[in-house]
């Protein structure tokens, strides 16, 4: 003889279901809320930080893809010309300078790949604390320009 009806046994598991789907709603969301983000107006990225010196000298080499909705953050220490250069990236990628007020000051659109020697450096032409590499193409797509400001949201 079962425990329990099977009516019974249908609106348990309903109820487990339920209960399941929202605690996994609940953790996508709470993930994806507190995640660090750069946004240009309603147009936001999620982001990797680079902050220590060892992050910022890997940032996206030997990187095969890299999601449309993510970026990597550079955050420098201070203002200077920071120079960024493509040896070792496999991706185009957008490049783009922030001052200390977050606010664009430089930008480099399609950045190519270079596996050779002597690749070129990109470096602004003000001083910059931050910097953000996205997928090529983000800046125009995003119509982004020189003077706009970015948000960040959860960067420490």
């Amino acid at each position: 003889m079962p425990l329990f009806s099977p009516v019974f046994s249908r609106r348990i598991l309903s109820l487990v279901v339920v209960v399941a789907a929202f605690l996994i709603a609940a953790v996508l969301y709470l993930k994806f809320s507190f995640l660090p983000k750069v946004c240009f107006d309603s147009k936001c990225l999620y982001l990797e930080l680079a902050k220590t010196e060892s992050q910022r000298a890997q940032g996206l080499m030997f990187r095969r893809t890299f999601a449309q909705d993510r970026g990597m953050l550079f955050i420098f220490p201070r203002d200077d010309m920071w120079g960024f250069w493509m040896k070792n990236t496999l991706i185009p990628l957008d490049i783009i300078w922030l001052d200390k007020d977050k606010k664009v000051v430089d930008m480099v659109e399609r950045a190519q790949p270079f596996g050779g020697d002597n690749p070129p450096t990109f470096r602004p032409v003000y001083r910059s604390r931050y910097c953000l590499e996205a997928n090529a193409g983000f800046v125009k797509k995003n119509n982004i320009k020189v003077g706009d400001r970015a948000r960040f949201n959860w960067i420490i």
